[in-house]
């Protein structure tokens, strides 16, 4: 996964949090482990970062936002399974966390696996019926598939939502191009 992506996951979360749309409680600023965490993870020393986490865990074990911090960090690093490990630790501490099912699907459309990719994609826009970035996570898993009528859908609906989100312009002109040439009617 691209570092513009997971900055966007770090701004909709920060974003998320502010607004206070299916996030956890904020996390505690006493957890001596998490200033740490955030600057490593800031940097880029994901290790460090995952390891400041862990600690901060130890501190605040029911807390879905660290878990859900620790799996950004694990899914930076490449580790699509450990994070989403984490992003259902923290779905099962708050089932309202759409940022968490988002995240997770994610991953799992990293691994190729696009029918959970869809159902968390899914489960998020229940959750957060205007998450754009949901319509357009899901719509590439859609275009994965091949279904690309629904791909289209998504990428319709997430443009409405978003009408400055380019790639998301782009995808969908792409797939209308690809329809027109396939369909013989036309």
């Amino acid at each position: 996964m691209t570092n513009k992506i997971f900055i966007l996951c770090v701004l909709c979360a920060s974003a998320a949090i502010i607004t206070g749309c299916g996030i956890p409680p904020p996390l505690a600023a006493e957890n001596p482990y998490l200033a740490g965490a955030k600057e490593y993870e800031t940097s880029g020393d994901y290790d460090k970062a995952i390891n400041e986490y862990t600690l901060a865990i130890g501190h605040d074990i029911n807390n879905a936002l660290l878990y859900q911090c620790r799996g950004d960090a694990y899914a930076k690093k490449g580790h699509d399974d450990l994070a989403i490990s984490d992003y259902t630790r923290a779905i099962a501490l708050h089932p309202e966390f759409y940022f968490a099912y988002y995240s997770r699907g994610i991953c799992y459309r990293n691994k190729k696996d696009y029918d959970s990719a869809i159902a968390d994609q899914s489960r998020a826009l229940e959750l957060k019926p205007d998450f754009a970035q949901s319509y357009c996570e899901r719509g590439w898993s859609y275009h994965a598939k091949c279904s690309y009528d629904m791909a289209m859908d998504d990428f319709r609906k997430a443009l409405e939502l978003d009408p400055h989100n380019n790639k998301a312009q782009k995808t969908k002109d792409t797939l209308e191009k690809m329809i027109k040439t396939s369909d013989p009617q036309e």
